[in-house]
Parts: structure tokens; C-alpha cells; sequence
């Protein structure tokens, strides 16, 4: 089995990604591949902050160090998708990043990952590509991404809301969604907007809050995020409070 040099354990112990007890833990294997291992370093680093900007924290070393002694592994015990899976399953996460990034002649082909632990399904995967003179570009470019926003069966809760996975048709009645569903206020269409890729599924066009201005209904211009006067039919995504 190929041996990890020491920058990429030390990336391995440090990059494992875990929510807060209530929440999904997801670990981030180190960046596999052929480019040389500052490349791949500097994608494991892009990947952790990729996932930090997505609501995800650090787990602490020490733990990690713990898990690796009561079991008695090395990193080096974790080289292929299979082994990394496994090592999922013990430090306790639901999912588990996992990227490559390979050479073939002046092109670089950057691969990426979530997987579910207990399953194996792949939850998403991307491809980047570069070459030497933009490599790096490439890289800072993903190190501003959320890269990852793993979605579950359930509707997305943001801005202490439920909110239904997709538009409302054929009726401006969020009733018929069953009850305690509205109608959002114009302040949470705002900030459904500002969340619009995590929660998914929106059209560029207008949709409709339950607010009132000089006798016309509010909405948000989902192309740019402005405030409208609403004329005519709009897009409605209902909502319910959170207790």
C-alpha cells in the first residue's frame, strides 16, 4: 500500500469536517493524484474552506489523533477510496470528500467528491480543469466557492423557516400545502434570495412575499434580488415557521 509522506498525514489530521453534534459530519480525505504534493495540498486546503464557507467547522486534531491510536491505524492504512469510506465510518461522519488531482502532460484535471459513508452513493461530484500558468488561478477561484451543500429528503431550513423544495402551481393558497404553511414576508423572500443556490430550484423570475406597498403586492426579482411591485403572476414558494 503507498505510503502518505508527512504533509499529506498531517493534511489527513487535519482535514476532517464536523458540524456541531446536532448537525451532518463530513471528513475530507487528502487530495490523491499525480500532480506534485504542494498541488494536491493546496486543493485539500481549497476543499476545507470550500466546505467551512458551507456552514462546516474543523474537528479538533487531538480527537482524530485518538480515533487513529484506539484503533491502531496509520494514515497510511487509508490510500484508496475503499480504506477512506471505512475511516468515515470511524471518526463518525455521514459523508466523506474525496478529490484527486492528476498531470497529464501541461493540463491538470481536478476531481471532487461527496460520498455517503453507509451507502457508498456519490452525493456530488465536479471537475475542474487547469493548466501550468492558470493552476493556481483555478485554485483560489474554488477556495471562494460553497462547494458542497448536501441535500437530504427533507425541506431546507434557512432563515428560521421550513421551505417547500419547489414553487407552488396552480394556486396562490399555501394552505393547500397543509397546515401552518404561508406565504413568506418580504424580508424572508430577501433572504431566501441570499440563500437561493443552498435552498435550489428557483426560477430567474419574479416570486411573491405576503406584503403590502401603495396597493400593490411585494415580491423579489430573482435575476437580481431587487424589491418589485408585483403585476400579474409571480413564483410563490411557500413556507412555515420553525418551533
Amino acid at each position: 500500500m503507498k505510503k502518505f509522506t508527512a504533509l499529506t498525514i498531517f493534511a489527513l489530521l487535519w482535514a476532517n469536517i464536523v458540524l456541531s453534534q446536532d448537525k451532518i459530519k463530513v471528513g475530507v480525505a487528502p487530495t490523491s493524484g499525480t500532480a506534485d504534493e504542494g498541488v494536491r495540498a493546496e486543493i485539500t486546503d481549497v476543499l476545507i474552506r470550500g466546505i467551512i464557507k458551507s456552514g462546516f467547522s474543523v474537528v479538533e486534531r487531538s480527537q482524530y489523533d485518538k480515533i487513529l491510536k484506539e484503533q491502531g491505524l496509520q494514515a497510511s492504512d487509508f490510500s484508496d477510496d475503499n480504506s477512506r469510506v471505512e475511516f468515515g465510518n470511524l471518526i463518525g461522519a455521514k459523508y466523506l470528500c474525496i478529490s484527486s488531482v492528476n498531470k497529464i502532460a501541461q493540463n491538470y484535471i481536478i476531481n471532487y467528491r461527496i460520498v455517503d459513508v453507509q451507502t457508498g452513493e456519490i452525493l456530488m461530484s465536479d471537475r475542474k480543469t487547469a493548466t501550468e500558468t492558470n493552476i493556481m488561478e483555478v485554485i483560489n477561484a474554488l477556495s471562494e466557492e460553497k462547494l458542497f451543500v448536501v441535500k437530504s429528503s427533507a425541506n431546507p431550513k434557512f432563515c428560521g423557516l421550513e421551505i417547500q423544495k419547489e414553487d407552488l402551481k396552480g394556486t396562490e393558497n399555501c394552505s393547500t400545502c397543509g397546515q401552518g404553511w404561508r406565504l413568506p414576508t418580504i424580508w424572508e423572500l430577501k433572504c431566501m434570495y441570499e440563500h437561493r443556490k443552498e435552498i435550489g430550484n428557483f426560477l430567474y423570475g419574479e416570486y411573491m412575499s405576503k406584503d403590502m406597498q401603495n396597493g400593490f403586492r411585494q415580491g423579489i426579482r430573482f435575476s437580481s434580488g431587487g424589491q418589485t411591485n408585483i403585476i400579474g403572476k409571480a413564483s410563490i414558494r411557500c413556507v412555515k415557521d420553525i418551533k
